[in-house]
């Protein structure tokens, strides 16, 4: 279905003439059609318009992710103005900066900076008035600015047009999106991905799922999939890598999976196509100044092997994708830096001339003027068309997602930490190479209270995860600052104090399993009962592995909004007390049996990284003479289920086996067969397919009838919970059951 040319507020209008019953948004705060939508957007368009609101201007949104924030931006686009979204977890001060910096009469929602706060009136069930705004359809005009990290310490302001974000929709492009797609929208508001996540669904008569948690974690994702029946996603690399590592049955029932925002690690990817092959898997990649996707890759297995990592693709239709050394475009293979051009190129940067004419020159290419954007990103061509990321030019890095500039925050901490006289900001990387925080080096030391006072102006992913003191920075050979020196700097300087000698370990056992899940995801040996999370060293996506393996572990769901509101092991074991179920109590009903050994550890490797290896299983097939009571054969396999834990248990990585009372396995009837070779080939074939002993199936069982001789019976064990010394145990109990 083709979306419509003209603006993103013209494609609602035409779905609720089209479709005025369809559902154009749900969640928890309730279903709203497209009908309702218009309705209501309308309204508050008039009011916005009766305040002077109107093309060219830029209005500011200070509401939480809900369904009166997208009813708000309906409403703005549709008086011709284009709206920015203010995060409410952003410092007072970057809020006020950006409100000053687009001169905004005042601001919807709540008060910023002195200006005041415009309420979206209550929904009216009457007729819009002949007063709404009449909209022209211009396409070209801007529909939002996303502010970014700047390298002078202040955000600058990106401009997009709507149909930089319509691009993306257009018949052929990357994805499938249209009236079927219903898709959550979960990202962080002022981000473009959001717009991604909004519109995918509302400019082309899909459904917006509401969440209202602060992102979109294993238990969040699955509540989307079976409650509002969601069909597309989006995760940034570290959040899938989070939902591969904890929780990857949670993307069951997706048709369609995007990612993006850092280098995708194969070893996460492989372990989700392993388990859910049906899902179109798309890899994309682009700077918020080419608005969401530059290029995307539809990723397949083989990709996981590439020695140069997942490709970031061909370009997205109306996109143009160079690779330039200089102004000279490089040949297939060579690296150079990745240019952009097309429809999808922002306006420029807010009221900086000066950055815009650097940023987005217009160039001679193959003799012809072409205005592009310079992304700063190093990148190849190969011969077949298909890109590939390289890194940076400069020192910028995502985090989480997020695009952050080291120099932004030397320039704050030197601005507002008075103390310090000289800083040099490093990102912090894992294993693979991805950055997962910033650390900074001071001259002198850093105050104590430094954290709480950058709190006041960096927004989360800018705030420094450690500090460090250094007494004079090292320099190369050559009088430049030797950067593998200053890493080295007080490596373990800036681990956290777990402070387990000063803070005794509670006998409470719910207490004791929280301190022991946010250890392990910290990877320290214990942690103290009333220290915050947060200042153990633990992100946003650590917190939600802690959530994860929670659920795990209590067969319940914990939200990531409890972990943000209850930060400390005492608070957050309260919590889950306090909102136990009437009938079952918090405290844990499963238990550690004990950390797992290397020889485990090793299984359930195998099984995460590739969920169809096939070597975990242990099948034991058995004949049996005559007629099969298949009552007492399903008695008997509770009765072993039930005697041995390690059937029972839930294996998770760091926290060990976690016994509950998961129901036996069914016994599953196969076709029969009419002689016994058959019966036990088929029997072998079917208890062959790969067990999730993560998830809780370590076992399973069938039976197959051999026609006019009796049955063969079998069951396959994960290795996990099994060798061969168990299996004569395994026999008899099911013999004595």
């Amino acid at each position: 279905m083709r979306v419509s040319a003209g603006t993103l507020a013209d494609a609602v209008l035409a779905w609720a003439a089209r479709r005025p019953e369809r559902l154009a948004l749900t969640g928890v705060d309730g279903d709203l059609t497209y009908a309702e939508l218009a309705r209501r957007s309308g309204h508050w368009a008039v009011e916005l318009a009766g305040l002077g609101i109107g093309p060219g201007d830029i209005v500011p949104l200070a509401l939480p992710r809900g369904r009166d924030l997208v009813v708000a931006i309906v409403a703005v686009l549709r008086t011709g103005a284009a709206t920015t979204i203010l995060d409410p977890s952003w410092p007072d001060a970057r809020r006020e900066y950006i409100v000053r910096a687009i001169d905004a009469p005042f601001v919807v929602g709540a008060s910023v900076a002195g200006l005041s706060a415009w309420h979206p009136p209550l929904p009216s069930r009457g007729a819009v008035t002949e007063k709404q705004p009449v909209l022209t359809g211009e396409a070209s005009r801007p529909a939002a600015v996303f502010f970014t990290s700047g390298t002078t310490g202040d955000p600058k302001g990106v401009v997009a047009s709507h149909a930089a974000i319509t691009r993306l929709f257009a018949p052929g492009t990357f994805g499938r999106f249209g009236p079927g797609e219903v898709i959550p929208l979960a990202a962080a508001t002022p981000w473009d991905a959001f717009a991604f996540e909004l519109w995918a669904a509302l400019a082309n008569g899909g459904t917006s799922i509401v969440v209202t948690e602060p992102y979109l974690a294993p238990d969040v994702l699955r509540r989307c999939v079976s409650q509002y029946g969601a069909t597309t996603a989006w995760l940034t690399s570290s959040l899938l890598n989070l939902v591969a590592d904890e929780d990857v049955g949670a993307l069951a029932g997706l048709r369609q999976l995007i990612t993006g925002g850092e280098r995708l690690s194969p070893e996460h990817v492989r372990r989700v196509l392993g388990r859910h092959p049906g899902i179109a898997m798309t890899n994309g990649y682009g700077p918020v100044e080419g608005t969401v996707f530059t290029t995307t890759h539809r990723i397949t297995p083989p990709d996981c092997d590439r020695p140069d990592g997942v490709p970031i693709g061909r370009p997205v239709l109306g996109t143009r994708v160079m690779i330039l050394d200089g102004e000279r475009p490089c040949r297939p293979g060579q690296e150079g830096e990745i240019c952009i051009a097309g429809a999808g190129l922002a306006e420029g940067y807010l009221d900086d001339k000066a950055a815009t004419a650097s940023r987005f020159p217009t160039l001679v290419i193959d003799g012809r003027a072409t205005r592009v954007y310079r992304s700063g990103d190093l990148g190849v061509v190969d011969v077949n068309g298909v890109f590939h990321f390289r890194g940076r030019i400069d020192d910028q890095v995502k985090i989480r997602g997020h695009r952050v500039e080291p120099a932004t925050v030397e320039t704050v901490i030197m601005r507002h930490l008075a103390e310090v006289t000289a800083c040099r900001v490093l990102a912090r990387r894992d294993k693979r190479g991805v950055a997962t925080g910033l650390v900074a080096y001071c001259s002198p030391a850093a105050p104590p209270d430094a954290a709480e006072r950058l709190a006041l102006t960096l927004a989360g992913p800018e705030r420094p995860v450690a500090f460090r003191s250094v007494d004079a920075f090292p320099l190369t050979a050559t009088g430049k600052l030797d950067l593998t020196a200053i890493v080295a700097i007080g490596e373990d300087d800036d681990v956290p104090d777990n402070g387990a000698a000063k803070h005794p370990m509670s006998e409470d056992a719910l207490v004791a399993l929280v301190a022991g899940v946010f250890a392990a995801v910290l990877d320290v040996s214990a942690v103290p009962n009333d220290v915050a999370f947060a200042e153990l060293g633990g992100t946003s996506l650590a917190a939600g592995r802690v959530c994860a393996r929670l659920g795990y572990a209590l067969e319940r769901a914990v939200p990531a909004s409890a972990m943000a509101s209850h930060q400390t092991a005492e608070a957050l074991a309260a919590w889950l007390r306090e909102t136990a179920e009437p009938d079952k109590a918090p405290a844990p009903d499963h238990s550690p049996l004990a950390p797992l050994s290397e020889l485990q550890s090793g299984f359930l490797l195998r099984t995460l990284l590739d969920s169809n290896e096939r070597t975990g299983p242990c099948r034991l097939l058995w004949t049996v003479d005559g007629e099969l009571d298949a009552a007492a054969l399903s008695h008997a396999i509770g009765y072993v289920h039930e005697r041995h834990e390690a059937l029972r248990a839930t294996y998770v990585a760091d926290l060990g086996a976690l016994v509950g009372d998961r129901p036996a396995p069914a016994v599953a009837v196969l076709e029969p067969q009419s002689d016994t070779d058959s019966a036990l080939a088929d029997l072998a074939d079917h208890l062959s397919a790969p067990l999730a002993p993560d998830t809780g199936e370590v076992w399973r069982v069938a039976r197959i009838p051999i026609l006019g001789r009796g049955h063969a019976i079998g069951c396959a064990v994960h290795h996990i919970a099994f060798d061969g010394a168990s299996e004569s145990l395994l026999a008899r109990d099911l013999a004595v059951g």
